[in-house]
């Protein structure tokens, strides 16, 4: 009978530690396609990091993504937990609690026992081929040695900071050559996309794109709207009927200084 109570007990216990064990909140904003991500596996993300104050900790942008490989260690348990199962095109909102994230320690900005938001979109998945542990993919090994292009001793996809941030992969996979990364698709829809312009951001942008940023905002910003080509036209005629009026004032003020003469 005491060996009974002993285990109902037990078994209790458990029970309530098992209800007290922290958990990653996720809640899927857009589904995707494809197969799902699984640990072990490269992922290459977007994402947008938040406090519950609101504060913006960092945001990573598609033109300047975050690949890890799921399940590393260096990697916050939390951001793993809510990447795992997530399909191409999907994105996610991940809640992780403090035993998930940073814990007691202050991180920068971060303080100590914060509960992270990650609005996160997964773009690409890629197989892991890391087999000697180094932190390189065994071709990039034999081929290319260690890819350090800024000479800081680490390679460039390696570099990590908080929850192993690769700030020197600017990965945009632009294969056909147009400037434009080929996960983004069809561009000419896009552009008439409303909600999709005004997401894009030149702060998002690495410096040789920004010229090509800033001449394709210029040119498409008009068309955004089903009025666009109206308002266009209307501008134009304003500019035109300023300089018309400047070369009548300029021209009159030229032959009323003649006849005075």
């Amino acid at each position: 009978m005491k060996a009974t109570v002993a285990s109902f007990f037990l078994l209790l216990l458990a029970f309530q530690v098992a209800l007290a064990a922290p958990e990653v909140t996720i809640k899927v904003l857009e589904k995707g396609e494809g197969p799902k991500i699984e640990s072990g596996m490269v992922a290459v993300v977007a994402y947008k990091l938040t406090l519950d104050n609101d504060l913006i900790v960092e945001n990573r942008s598609k033109r300047d993504p975050f690949r890890f490989v799921v399940g590393q260690d260096g990697i916050i348990p939390g951001f793993s937990e809510a990447v795992i199962g997530m399909q191409i095109g999907e994105r996610r909102m991940a809640r992780i609690p403090p035993e998930l994230g940073y814990g007691p320690i202050d991180q920068g900005v971060i303080p100590g026992d914060s509960f992270l938001n990650f609005e996160v979109e997964l773009l690409q998945i890629k197989t892991d081929h890391d087999h000697d542990g180094d932190g390189l993919q065994d071709h990039a090994d034999e081929e290319h040695g260690d890819h350090d292009h800024d000479g800081d001793g680490q390679p460039d996809h390696s570099e990590a900071e908080h929850v192993g941030h690769d700030h020197d992969d600017h990965d945009g996979h632009d294969h056909n050559g147009d400037g434009i990364p080929d996960h983004e698709g069809d561009m000419s829809k896009k552009l008439r996309d409303v909600e999709y312009l005004n997401k894009r951001h030149a702060r998002d942008l690495v410096t040789p794109a920004m010229f090509e940023y800033l001449i394709r905002d210029f040119f498409t910003k008009p068309w955004r709207y089903e009025d666009g080509p109206i308002k266009i036209l209307k501008a134009t005629a304003k500019v035109m009927l300023a300089f018309l009026m400047i070369a009548v004032l300029a021209y009159g003020a030229y032959r009323g200084k003649l006849w005075t003469l």
